[in-house]
């Protein structure tokens, strides 16, 4: 929605600035100026709501209470999915993390995997490829 936004402010801008200039005698702004305006705020709010290091504890946990997943407190919840990181990036299999989620968490083995992907999802990535035996 908010890509939408960013890019109507700017075929705004775009069709102002091929319609209008973009500076009169007056020092006013001109609809070039205001869309360019519009959507360079739009852009910057956009940007400010995407998740980033300093949230995606609270983004992690987020996503496990949306679908029920929820074990112990907060910080139970994100020690355990950072756990799923440290666990692949040591050599443990898929099994063993989903194992160890299951153990830590107390929940049946088909919401445990589920953790894992959201914990592979939030905090790392590039851990993918080793879960799914492909590196």
């Amino acid at each position: 929605m908010k890509k939408i936004m960013v890019s109507a402010a700017l075929l705004l801008a775009l069709a102002g600035a091929a319609g209008c200039s973009s500076n009169t005698s007056s020092g006013t702004a001109t609809p070039a100026t205001s869309a360019a305006t519009t959507s360079a705020a739009a852009e910057s709010s956009a940007e400010a709501d995407a998740p980033t290091i300093n949230n995606m504890d609270d983004f992690f946990v987020s996503a496990l209470r949306t679908e029920h997943l929820t074990f112990g407190d907060e910080a139970t919840m994100v020690a355990a999915g950072k756990a799923v990181c440290s666990g692949l990036s040591n050599g443990k299999s898929s099994d063993e993390v989903e194992e160890g989620m299951r153990q830590a968490s107390g929940l049946d083995p088909e919401d445990a995997s589920k953790v894992v992907k959201w914990s592979l999802t939030v905090y790392c990535t590039s851990e993918m490829p080793h879960y799914y035996g492909l590196g």
